[in-house]
Parts: structure tokens; sequence; C-alpha cells
């Protein structure tokens, strides 16, 4: 039987001695469980299998340059910025299937549901390696919980799915090199951590839940456990420098929606972290975009969330000598994998909220699995036990079916997120631009105003629900905004003439007018200027004061084929008898 080498030693595998609080790996692969697992992920997520795409996965995918040549592949992985973030094995995914199937959203979609699944059991064998009570339970809830269909049914974010993936491999190739000391499992978990972070590189705080681990079974770090762990902190801190820079250089995460003082940040986290502790126990409701806290640092109530968070970790350190080391470190693993989007760095996500259901994919799993380990100890032997489990999971399985209904379609998802919160002006914004792309001029022109409403100092959105208006006939409503937006930007030739037109189609010829010479006087040699004014004149019955205008136009701008058919067009209607015009 071949020897293998432990710190230098040969040591049959026979004669292998356990360490210390590490379990040996089970006997059998027990294939069973896992297609249990894999199966219930399939029947829970059957409403996205006929999904379309939503938001953000155009960049992504459909309109992704990148998807269709061969060389857009090279520049995937050798041209930072060339798609929206640098993740290259994930966009390597998305060129491939897009190759396989073009544009066709449900194999994207499968793909995503078999890829959450296999995380699942992926958890399950963790958490057996780990000892856990109920590891394949643990594993079933992750599976099923309905936070996580963010993650699974938005195309777009394959990039947990894939990513939790690779982490996930690299913790249980890790844990086998702790059991064996063979370096080939050390480095195949190095290069699956690696993976992780060309995937996403939220997972760069997964060395740090080694170091927890080791730990939590040992009850110390040795400095050998250092050494081996001292790589993957300096690829994980890398690469979470190379994506802050990136955030905010190519992504655009910088500006206002940014500038957060630390005390905001350190509210924001101890927030965010109950948040996401509250939407486990209970997901109602679930929302693509939640509403983006106002965090007011001279108001009390902010503080409650983090003095309970601070509460727990102190509790939890000052009595693990009672209920054990396993609490205190599910809690930090969870808060330390959420580390990288608590507020602490900019990601360009805090422009919309700063929670996200995505977010929490991968830091859910200790909190879930400490929950039925505690479940598990209170109810083991209960004949109402496996009755319980199964109308948990069954329960968890019609939630996340009905929040897959949501993610139908953009306009959907939309249409969800206005209905548990009706303030939110991107999914006005967004639902104005699905509803005007159908030439539904009027519901879009109403979600516009809305979202001017909502952000009254945003000219864009201004202008796109001024432009609604008008096509949709509420010409009233398009000459009001015109006129605010004139007022902001006076010197924007589009909104002048767009607020001329309007008055014209009023029949308001006098204010049109007004407006126009008002211009006049800080443009005097505008053509266009004096062509407009000259076919309001002519409107107003002034049609000697209207030639001269565009006469006036005509010299300043002598090749202008346009002015000289206006021109031409006056002069007819003003020669035409009187009742005959």
């Amino acid at each position: 039987m071949r020897a293998k080498l432990r710190g230098g030693e040969k040591v049959a595998p026979s004669q292998k001695k356990q360490i210390p609080g590490v379990p040996r790996e089970p006997g059998s692969l027990r294939l069973y469980p896992g297609l249990a697992l894999v199966l219930m992920v399939l029947v829970a997520y059957i409403p996205v299998m006929g999904a379309g795409w939503i938001w953000d996965d155009d960049a992504h995918v459909t309109n992704n340059e990148t998807m269709q040549s061969l060389d857009g592949l090279r520049r995937i992985w050798f041209e930072p910025g060339s798609t929206p973030q640098y993740y290259p094995l994930v966009f390597s995914s998305f060129w491939i299937e897009y190759q396989l199937w073009a544009k066709d959203a449900s194999a994207f979609h499968l793909a995503n549901v078999l890829l959450n699944g296999l995380n699942a059991c992926l958890i399950w064998r963790v958490l057996l390696k780990l000892q856990v009570r109920g590891a394949w339970l643990a594993a079933a809830v992750f599976a099923l919980h309905p936070v996580h269909v963010e993650s699974v049914a938005w195309v777009t974010e394959r990039k947990n799915l894939l990513s939790a993936m690779f982490y996930l491999f690299a913790l249980l190739a890790f844990l086998h090199f702790v059991t064996t000391r063979d370096r080939r499992w050390y480095l195949a978990a190095f290069a699956a951590f690696v993976a992780a972070l060309l995937s996403k590189t939220v997972t760069c705080t997964l060395p740090a839940v080694l170091f927890l681990l080791i730990w939590w079974r040992q009850g110390q770090v040795t400095r050998r456990n250092l050494l081996y762990l001292t790589p993957w902190f300096a690829v994980g801190v890398g690469f979470g420098l190379l994506t802050i820079w990136m955030e905010k250089h190519f992504i655009g995460a910088s500006g206002a929606e940014w500038s957060l003082t630390p005390i905001q940040r350190v509210l924001i986290a101890g927030n965010a972290l109950a948040f996401y502790v509250g939407k486990l126990v209970w997901p109602k409701p679930l929302l693509f975009i939640y509403p983006r806290w106002q965090v007011d640092p001279t108001d009390p109530t902010w503080y409650i969330a983090p003095a309970i968070v601070l509460a727990v970790f102190v509790g939890l350190w000052v009595r693990r000598r009672r209920l054990g080391r396993g609490p205190l470190v599910a809690v930090l693993v969870f808060a330390g994998t959420l580390f990288p989007a608590l507020g602490f760095f900019d990601v360009y996500p805090f422009r919309y909220s700063f929670v996200a259901d995505h977010f929490q994919y991968l830091a859910s799993v200790p909190l879930i699995a400490l929950a039925v380990a505690a479940g598990y100890s209170v109810l083991s032997g209960r004949q109402s036990a496996p009755y319980l489990a199964g109308g948990l999971l069954l329960i968890l399985a019609i939630l996340t079916g009905s929040q897959c209904t949501h993610y139908k379609s953009e306009q959907t998802i939309w249409e969800d997120t206005l209905a548990k919160h009706s303030d939110s002006s991107i999914a006005h914004a967004r639902l104005g631009l699905i509803r005007a792309q159908k030439e539904e001029f009027g519901p879009a022109a109403d979600h516009f105003r809305e979202v001017v409403r909502l952000k009254p100092d945003s000219v864009a959105d201004r202008l796109r629900h001024a432009n609604l208006a008008s096509a949709a006939g509420r010409i009233e409503e398009s000459a009001a905004e015109y006129r605010t937006l004139l007022a902001i930007d006076p010197d924007s030739k589009l909104i002048l003439f767009s607020l001329v037109n309007s008055l014209t189609q009023l029949s308001r010829h006098d204010e049109a007018a007004e407006v126009l010479e008002a211009a006049l006087q800080q443009q005097p040699a505008d053509p266009k200027l004096h062509s407009a004014l000259g076919l309001v004149r002519f409107e107003q019955g002034r049609h000697d004061q209207g030639i001269e205008h565009v006469l006036t136009a005509q010299r300043l701008d002598p090749t202008n084929e346009a002015i000289g058919r206006i021109l031409e067009e006056l002069r007819q209607a003003r020669n035409k008898p009187s009742g005959k015009q």
C-alpha cells in the first residue's frame, strides 16, 4: 500500500492518526442524498426555467460584444474593462453557453439552477467533514431558502453561484489536506481558491474562514497552519484591492452616493448584519432592490441594531466555554463572509441600496447550519422531528417557487418591486423605459413623473418625462417640464426647441416667441433661433416679421437648404389669397 508524507515522515494509510477535532471521511459517497438535493432544487425552481432576461443581463450576456467572437474570449481574460467586472471565469462560462445556445435564456437559467444544486451538495459534504449535526438538512434548507432566489434566477448572478462552487471545493479540499496532510489536496484547494477569486472576489474571505475553522476544531492555530494560510491571505488581499480599484475606476462606484462618514459606515454594517439575519428567519418581503437607507448618526434608533450585534459577539465570546466555540465561529464566519459588502468598501450596488439578497448567498451557510444543528439537538429522537423537517422544506420550496415567478421578465421583477416599495425610483425608471419600448407612452410618462417626484434634481429623468409626455399627447405636461428644464439648463438648444414645439402645439405662440427672443438676446447670430422665431411670428399672423427672421437666418447660414425651403414656403403662404389658406 502506497505510503503518504506527513511532515517529512512516511505514514501508511492504515497507520494514520486522527487529528483531534477533525472527523474521518465517511466511507461511502452517499450518492442518493446528493441526488435528492439536486432534485429538490430542480422542482422548486421550475418557474425559472421559462424565465427571460432581466436587469444587467444585456450588459453581461445578450449585448456583450465579447460573447460574439473567439477574440472576445481573449478580451475577457486580458482586457480588464471589456466586461462589466473582471470575473473571467464567469464570463468564460457565459461565452461557452452563448456559442451553444446564443440568447436562449432558459439554458442559462438551467445552468444556474444546477449550480445551486451542486453547491448544496458541497455544503452537505463540508458540514459532514466538520461533523455538524443535521448536515444534509442544513444543505437542503440552503438549497430551498427563498432568499437565494435572486442569486439563482438572475443570470447575471452566475458570479455568486460559480464563485461559491469553487469556494466550497477549496474548503472541502483544504479539510482533506488537514486530515491527510497530502500536499496534493493543499494544491487543489489553493487552485480552487484562485478560481473562486476569478469568479467573484468576495470569496477573498475564505482564508479567514479557514483560520476560524481550525481554531474551532483544534482550539489553536499553529505556526504551521499560519504558514499554510499566508499565501491565501496574500492572494485574497491582492484580488480584493484589484476589485476595489476597478469598482471605482471602471464601474463608477464613486460620487455623492458613496460619500459616507466612518460612523455612517459602521452603522450601515451593524444594521446590514441584523437585516440579513432577519431575512433568513423571516424572508418576507423579498425585494429585488431594497430602499436605500438614509443613515442619520444623530438618530439613536440607528444604534440599536449595531449594539445588539456587538452584544451577540461579546456574549458568545464570554460563554464560549459553556456553549462551545461553534456558535461564536458560525456568527464570525457569517459576518466575515459578508464583510466586503457591509459598507466599508465602495461597491456599485450601493448607488441603489446598501443591502441585497445576493450579498448573503455564501454568508448564510454558517447561520443555517447553526440553526439546524441546534434544532437537531433539541428534537433528535422525537417522532415529530422528521415531519417538522419535511414541513420546513416544503414551506421553503413553496416560498421559493412563488418568489421565482417574479423573475419571469424584467417587467415582472420591477412590478413586484413597486408593489412592495412604491417609491423605488429605479423601478419606476426601468418600467418607464420598458413601456416606452412598447410604445406605451402614457404609462411610461407616468413612471417618469414619479421618478421626477422622487429625484427632482435628475435632469436626464426630467427630460425623459417631458419627451414621453409629449409622445403621449400630454402637451401641457411636457411644456411645463421643458420650461423647468430650461431654467435649469438655459443653454440647451434641445430643451429650448422642445419647449417651443410644445407651446406651438398648444397655440401659445406669444409664449413661444418670448422664449425665442430671450434666447436671441444671448445669441443674436444663431440662424436656427431666427428661423424658429420666423415660423412662430408667421403663425401669429406677423408674416413680414416672420419672413424677415428667416431671411436673417439665411444670411447667417446661406448654405442651409432647409432654411431656404422654409423661406420659400412662407412666401408662398403669404401670397395665397386668404380664402384659400
